[in-house]
């Protein structure tokens, strides 16, 4: 790694390259602690209780996340191809998440809520297949 520069991501919604001579100083303006915190995206019932407790989980996977929260897949059954498109789907949206974040001044925020809202309808579908999400969020 070359230590002399370093890409900064995210500030002002583009990448800067910052020289390590070019800086003068760092002033801390504030150091915020903060935990995670998780949470089930799935629409749960106490029906869902007997097949999430008699089936054996199958795969676990990680897919990615938006601005401070990532998601993961808990998959209680092998998996179909359809449930492995709508994954796709859903990595795919998150990505389309990343680059909002990334770049606010291209994308509104009408289109950032139909992103996350579609993001919901997934996870909400894959349920069908036996597949909770789990959203892991941070500050």
């Amino acid at each position: 790694t070359n230590y002399d520069k370093r890409i900064v991501p995210y500030l002002l919604g583009t990448e800067v390259e910052i020289i390590r001579e070019n800086i003068n100083f760092i002033k801390v303006v504030n150091i915020s602690e903060c935990g995670v915190g998780m949470s089930i995206s799935t629409n749960l019932t106490i029906a869902d209780k007997n097949w999430i407790k008699q089936s054996n989980l199958t795969k676990t996977l990680a897919i990615g996340g938006i601005e401070l929260c990532g998601y993961t897949l808990l998959q209680y059954q092998a998996s179909s191809e359809e449930a492995e498109s709508m994954i796709d789907d859903l990595k795919e949206l998150l990505l389309t998440g990343q680059l909002h974040a990334q770049n606010p001044q291209v994308f509104s925020s009408v289109v950032k809520q139909v992103v996350l809202d579609k993001i919901q309808e997934l996870i909400q579908k894959l349920k069908k297949y036996k597949v909770v999400t789990i959203q892991s969020c941070s500050c």
